[in-house]
């Protein structure tokens, strides 16, 4: 005796992405990306911030630029995108320094982080060592 009468529906065949399909994909989704950013590199309103900066640092802090207008745009003023868009190009300014520093993977670090136990952490750790060595049986 059946107890469903009624027949099963085949289940849909799981979707497969092969690697080819996920790299076809992959591919699209960063020259869509990469393109986007080619017209604000092009943009007239890039040479206002000054000289000393690079086309690639202009074209970073435009592109921050329209990232935050384009998630933030309806609750910003014009007033606060312009002070947006100098406080990007002066963070750029700081950063080129930094980002032309020469450095290499063998490099070792300027300062060292050294962890140090504060005493009264230490007197403790120490008192409930020797509570341990005096009471074997308290471990089991």
């Amino acid at each position: 005796m059946r107890l469903n009468s009624m027949p099963r529906k085949p289940s849909p065949p799981p979707t497969v992405i092969t690697r080819r399909q996920f790299a076809q994909t992959a591919a699209w989704a960063s020259a869509t990306a990469a393109l986007t950013v080619v017209p604000a590199a092009a943009s007239p309103i890039l040479g206002n911030h000054g000289d000393n900066e690079s086309p690639l640092d202009e074209a970073e802090s435009e592109a921050r630029w329209q990232a935050i207008v384009h998630r933030y745009g309806d609750r910003l003023s014009e007033e606060q995108k312009k002070r947006l868009r100098k406080i990007l190009a002066y963070n750029e300014k700081l950063l080129t320094p930094i980002r032309n520093y020469p450095l290499n993977n063998g490099d070792s670090a300027a300062t060292v982080l050294k962890f140090y136990e504060h005493e009264a952490a230490r007197a403790l750790r120490r008192s409930a060592k020797d509570q341990d060595h005096d009471n074997p049986k308290a471990k089991e």
